[in-house]
């Protein structure tokens, strides 16, 4: 990895964080740990999902008001309900969210065929809105690689500023993390690639430094782990692991 390469922390401990069991932030709760975070210096704070109804929307638009020093996104469906919700937040960025393996397209009401148009509508939308553009492909390790990458291609020509590869299921180790993430990391040479790993199998931190050795330039991580089933990378784990490395641009 070339040292002088700014790597990007982004936090979801207070999306992805809060789909732990039996945990619950509360407006406060939210704004309080975004206040810490954001006073470590961490890059990027994704404050929760607008879409998921009042309560939500106003803990959100709480952070949103503190005028912290980093960036805060909201985590969306591609859906005008949920985007709309984030722009009354007034968050500066937006994560949308797309399926990308049989498996979850199968549960979905929009087909294989016609991903990379919502893409295009759903990016072009966000940009009326939002300065900053994620788009995610969720369960990227399930997907069948050539269709993959074609949804990479379309996130590219969409104009979003970043793509984020989800292995939803936590199901790679370190070795197919470099696969994949290289690969796309070749096809896709303009966006920002942002890498989101879950330690099912123990390899969430592995995952997330190999994704940034492989090309990623951000990655996402929680507070102690925390997040749906296993959890995610961990926060204090991925950044002692890449400042002991030298790396920490």
């Amino acid at each position: 990895m070339d040292a002088t390469r700014r790597i990007h922390i982004l936090d979801t401990t207070l999306r992805d964080g809060e789909q732990t069991p039996g945990v619950v932030f509360t407006s406060d709760d939210k704004c309080r740990l975004a206040s810490l975070l954001a006073a470590a210096g961490v890059d990027e704070l994704e404050i929760g999902s607008p879409g998921a109804g009042e309560d939500e929307c106003r803990a959100v638009a709480s952070v949103c008001r503190l005028g912290l020093g980093c960036r805060l996104s909201g985590w969306c469906r591609p859906v005008d309900s949920d985007l709309h919700a984030a722009a009354a937040c007034r968050l500066s960025a937006v994560h949308i969210s797309f399926l990308s393996s049989d498996v979850l397209i199968g549960t979905g009401a929009c087909s294989r065929e016609c991903i990379p148009d919502t893409i295009a509508i759903a990016v072009a939308h966000a940009r009326r809105y939002f300065d900053y553009v994620s788009v995610g492909l969720q369960d990227v390790t399930r997907a069948q690689r050539r269709f993959l990458l074609e949804l990479c291609r379309a996130v590219e020509q969409s104009g979003a500023d970043r793509l984020r590869l989800a292995d939803t299921v936590g199901a790679f180790n370190p070795v197919q993390t470099f696969d994949l993430v290289s690969q796309v990391r070749n096809r896709v040479r303009s966006l920002a690639l942002d890498y989101h790993a879950h330690n099912d199998l123990g390899m969430a931190t592995a995952n997330s430094l190999t994704a940034l050795y492989a090309g990623a330039n951000s990655v996402n991580v929680t507070v102690n782990g925390i997040g749906e089933r296993a959890g995610n990378a961990a926060l204090e784990e991925v950044v002692m692991a890449v400042v002991r490395g030298g790396v920490f641009g």
